[in-house]
């Protein structure tokens, strides 16, 4: 049985279209879509989010009176078959943008429950709703989940997808109608919502950094800065300076969003680009660590290594296309 899930009559309220059984249609001036909700146990609500925006509809997060009785966790559409070409990016660029909305994030704040979604292009995303209870005890399975999120003070947490998260997902899409999808599409919220805390508790966590108040804006700036200029040698006071934080400030809040340090992960997007780099074969090593920052080849033969295992001429002769 699926019993009534509340918040898709507010969806409807904005969207407009026809809801019936728990699942809202529409095909109008604002966009095409489906929004469908499943709720087999009152303590989770998902909603499965198929749409196409004709024009720019940002929805804000206080438009929701429901966000005060469940806690959600978004997972946004993952793209396997698209490899970004990093070492060829451009500011402010669609892929840059894509790149940082893809994953999961959740938040117990109005204020950061905002949706900008692009014109006419299908978007895909789950919506697990956790009752405040049930988010608390998942929680609490954790000694640092415990330590990370107080449900009386906001929070904003982000995950990138891992490829088991993305199978996850895929699979709640593949769900059609039948006796069992309710329960099918519990079984699979239960799942994302249990890898997404996993991976979160998996974190080094520093408790005091929850004393800052959200500036979620601001930290995903910063990592759009820090995709795009990945041949800037950037600090942190010019890159706080440019989202508006100050240094401290902006160092805690990115570590409590994403879980990674502004240095650990320019340097990822620094790696990622070398891995370009060596594939396209148009430079040397040398070259490559040169124009990526690094002091000298040998400090970007140690950092590639440590992270794909394998030193750049290894992995180059591998991996290139003759």
């Amino acid at each position: 049985m699926n019993k009534e899930v509340e918040i898709l009559k507010e969806w409807h309220s904005l969207l407009k279209g026809d809801l019936k059984d728990n699942t809202l249609t529409f095909d109008n001036a604002i966009g095409v879509g489906s929004i469908e909700g499943f709720c087999h146990d009152e303590r989770v609500e998902i909603l499965r989010f198929n749409l196409e925006m004709h024009k720019e509809f940002p929805i804000k997060g206080d438009l929701f009176k429901k966000t005060d009785t469940h806690i959600p966790i978004f997972f946004r559409e993952p793209d396997f078959n698209v490899q970004i070409d990093l070492a060829h990016r451009v500011e402010d660029s669609e892929e840059v943008k894509q790149l940082i909305e893809n994953g999961a994030f959740s938040t117990n704040s109005k204020d950061s429950l905002n949706f900008d979604f692009y014109i006419d292009k299908p978007v895909k995303f789950i919506s697990v709703r956790l009752r405040q209870d049930y988010y608390q005890e998942l929680v609490n399975e954790s000694e640092t989940l415990k330590k990370m999120f107080n449900l009386n003070e906001p929070f904003y947490v982000f995950e990138e997808f891992n490829a088991l998260i993305g199978s996850v997902f895929l699979r709640a899409f593949s769900i059609k109608k039948s006796s069992y999808n309710v329960v099918l599409m519990h079984s699979v919220g239960i799942h994302l919502a249990a890898e997404f805390f996993n991976k979160l508790s998996e974190r080094e966590f520093l408790a005091e950094e929850n004393k800052y108040p959200l500036s979620t804006k601001a930290v995903f700036q910063a990592r759009a800065i820090l995709t795009t200029r990945w041949d800037k040698d950037l600090t942190i006071d010019v890159l706080a300076r440019e989202c508006g934080l100050s240094a401290s400030r902006l160092r805690a809040l990115y570590k409590q969003v994403f879980g990674i340090t502004i240095h650990q992960f320019h340097n990822e997007v620094k790696l990622e680009v070398g891995r370009t780099m060596l594939l396209e074969g148009s430079k040397t090593i040398s070259m490559i660590g040169v124009e990526l920052g690094f002091s000298s080849a040998s400090h970007f033969t140690t950092a590639f290594k440590k992270k794909f295992d394998s030193t750049p001429k290894e992995y180059q002769k591998k991996y290139q296309k003759i």
